[in-house]
């Protein structure tokens, strides 16, 4: 059994981190999603302390699902675009480049290891249209898992969660 854990960073307290689990089966119809969720930091703390704390809550999470050490972990690579193309303030990046780090000093073995960018995934689609997308993707009981453990996630940072999911099913070969 193939875990595999997927991240989409985020450190301010308003986007929150999106995870996912998913057991990578042997096939891709024979994945399935285990659990998803959100790691949300205060914006009282300091970085080091953010991305502990955002490490402490997936790791917890893994837990649940049974993969305290997952097989493969995947993450959200963050891209700086060229300026008309641009969203918010560039030097947010360096923040997420350090959680990035911080992930990736999880015990993984290195060769499961890999940053993938959003262009790579998911192109330049829309958040509604992408959600709708991945939802469509999941099996009744995945979707059921989902809704059970994105319960009480505010809706402004659900996109994050979906997006893990996204990426868990891009890599999976069922998006």
């Amino acid at each position: 059994m193939t875990r595999i854990l997927t991240i989409d960073p985020g450190i301010s307290a308003k986007s929150g981190t999106g995870w996912a689990c998913f057991d990578g089966g042997t096939l891709p119809l024979a994945s399935r999603l285990l659990k998803a969720g959100i790691a949300i930091a205060s914006p009282e703390q300091t970085l080091p302390e953010k991305c502990r704390g955002i490490i402490e809550t997936v790791t917890k999470g893994l837990q649940g699902a049974g993969a305290i050490c997952p097989d493969v972990l995947l993450i959200e690579h963050m891209v700086v675009y060229p300026m008309p193309r641009m969203k918010g303030d560039p030097n947010d990046l360096i923040d997420l480049a350090v959680l990035e780090g911080a992930f990736l000093a999880m015990p993984v073995p290195t060769a499961g290891t890999r940053l993938i960018e959003a262009r790579a995934w998911k192109g330049q689609v829309p958040k509604k249209i992408l959600q709708k997308r991945i939802e469509s993707k999941l099996r009744p009981e995945e979707l059921a898992t989902f809704l059970a453990c994105t319960k009480g996630v505010n809706a402004d940072r659900l996109h994050n969660v979906w997006d893990a999911v996204g990426i868990g099913l891009h890599w999976l070969g069922r998006l």
